[in-house]
């Protein structure tokens, strides 16, 4: 159990070094409503964070999305969740 336990630590500390960054996106997002399944402008604005952060990107065919992987930190992981 303290193996999850500082696991769930460091993945807080890590929410928390990009804070800032998370509540722009929040605040982007919220005042910028795009119809499902044709969120072009949010799917830029994200495109571009997660590149500027060193990700490599893989953007999806046919809609809008994309998944992307961090090579120097395998561990972490970031999920956008697209509720209708």
């Amino acid at each position: 159990m303290r193996g999850r336990m500082e696991s769930d630590m460091r993945f807080c500390d890590k929410i928390d070094n990009y804070k800032e960054q998370i509540l722009a996106a929040e605040n982007y997002i919220w005042k910028n409503p795009e119809p499902g399944y044709r969120e072009h402008k949010t799917n830029a604005y994200l495109l571009k964070i997660f590149r500027d952060l060193g990700y490599e990107v893989t953007e999806a065919e046919g809609i809008t999305g994309f998944f992307a992987t961090l090579a120097r930190d395998p561990h972490f992981l970031f999920l956008r969740s697209l509720i209708p």
